[in-house]
């Protein structure tokens, strides 16, 4: 791969990773909390040997230097993957690594450490009775959301430049809304979950958080190999987005609804077509198959089973309680689950092809007080409306961006869902809404 001549100039990535660990050591003893493991010494290594590389002309991929961290549910070889949980302590140390980092290295990224998540990755909220409770980048009171919680947190406080998170039903998108941080939850096929500590098979995906668009999707780019050219000036003009009210807005809070409805109104100023896209009936069908468990609730009582035989007492009573609620189905109830589904997948997949792409908010509420989720009840209802809107796109496998649409405040999300397979459509809707300055607000 040869240099851009015409690219503008950045810092070296030695500099840029000082900086990064800069940012890590300010923040004290919370640093221990947003990550779980720092690699500084080959992160130093990488980053020299990047600068040699790019110096001669010679960069791996577009990411060459770039300064990364990744969920802690991903293998790194020689290391246990502890997955957010103390019961993973014994587990054996991976052989090798995940195919996401093995990619990210043939790529000449630095991974600078792995990041906090809540344990199994089963919770939208974000909080860690294990190994604590990392605070919201805007106020430390407020949670950060999950569960790749260490990894936007990490973004917003320039402890790296990028992060690798996985999303089962909304756990890179919820952070992104809550912190200011573009995510997306790409069609699962697109990128290797092997090596990733599975919690609900059918859903899981590994995916890309950045704080832009364009950064988003290089990251997409090298962990997919897939890699596109940047899209071109998209024009909104005559463009088709589909906003659903009812399933999407309800409850939503005030300064959510404000900031949503104020994008949507440029959108519409720059010529796009606000049509209602009639799925209404669909997600009613979605909630039937859901009302007795979810597909993570059962398949991850499959999936730790031996957990939670062994030492049930030493997982977060509120990950063991959702867990629990699916060993009471039964494979007769499974098996219809699973059909139904796929009879609604299509159902969907008719249903948006009169429209481009879905908008919604990400989440309908700003981040909650950490101190309100001391109440289990309140925990639960919290974490059953942070899951709302962004579950749509695990059920139907469709990719879903979501990146700040707020322009003062606590950080606002929009979502954009995409048809199947459409991945880079959606990165190229969302780069052109990003461009137009009254919906953008730059992270600070």
């Amino acid at each position: 791969m040869s240099l851009d001549t015409n690219a503008p100039k950045r810092r070296s990535s030695t500099e840029t990773l000082e900086d990064c660990i800069a940012a890590i050591k300010a923040q004290g003893s919370q640093s221990d909390i947003v990550f779980t493991k720092l690699y500084l010494d080959s992160a130093r290594r990488d980053a020299a040997a990047a600068d040699a590389r790019i110096a001669a002309g010679q960069p791996l991929s577009p990411i060459d230097g770039r300064i990364v961290s990744i969920k802690d549910l991903y293998d790194v070889a020689g290391e246990t993957t502890m997955s957010g949980s103390k019961v993973m302590a014994e587990a054996p140390p991976a052989t090798r690594d995940a195919p996401v980092v093995e990619r990210l290295r043939r790529a000449g990224a630095v991974i600078v450490g792995k990041t906090h998540m809540t344990e199994f990755a089963f919770s939208a909220v974000g909080l860690n009775p294990h190994f604590g409770n990392p605070g919201n980048p805007d106020d430390a009171a407020r949670v950060a959301g999950g569960s790749s919680t260490g990894a936007t947190i990490a973004l917003r406080k320039g402890m790296c430049e990028f992060s690798v998170g996985s999303d089962t039903g909304g756990s890179i998108r919820m952070p992104s809304a809550l912190c200011g941080t573009v995510g997306l939850k790409p069609t699962q096929s697109r990128i290797s979950r092997e090596g990733m500590t599975a919690l609900c098979p059918t859903f899981d995906t590994a995916g890309a958080i950045a704080l832009t668009v364009s950064d988003c999707q290089l990251l997409d780019g090298v962990l997919s190999g897939q890699e596109a050219p940047m899209p071109a000036s998209l024009s909104l003009d005559g463009m088709r987005i589909g906003v659903p009210e009812y399933y999407f807005q309800n409850g939503i809070e005030a300064p959510v609804k404000k900031a949503f409805d104020d994008a949507i109104s440029t959108l519409e100023a720059a010529g796009a077509a606000i049509v209602d896209p009639g799925i209404e009936q669909i997600l009613d069908a979605m909630n039937e198959v859901n009302a007795r468990a979810t597909f993570p609730n059962v398949e991850s009582s499959y999936v730790f089973r031996q957990q939670m035989s062994s030492n049930p007492d030493a997982i977060d009573p509120f990950i063991r309680s959702r867990i629990e609620r699916g060993m009471s189905v039964d494979a007769a109830h499974y098996i219809w689950m699973t059909r139904q589904r796929e009879k609604l997948l299509d159902q969907m997949d008719e249903a948006l092809a009169s429209v481009d792409v879905l908008m919604t908010p990400t989440v309908p509420i700003v981040a909650p007080l950490i101190t309100a989720m001391s109440d289990p009840e309140e925990l639960a209802r919290v974490n059953l409306l942070l899951l709302r809107n962004t579950w749509v796109a695990n059920f139907f496998n469709l990719p879903a961006l979501s990146l700040p649409c707020h322009k003062r405040g606590l950080p606002v999300g929009m979502q954009i869902i995409g048809h199947r397979n459409a991945d880079h459509r959606v990165f190229a809707v969302g780069s052109a809404v990003e461009t137009i300055g009254s919906v953008r607000k730059l992270c600070a």
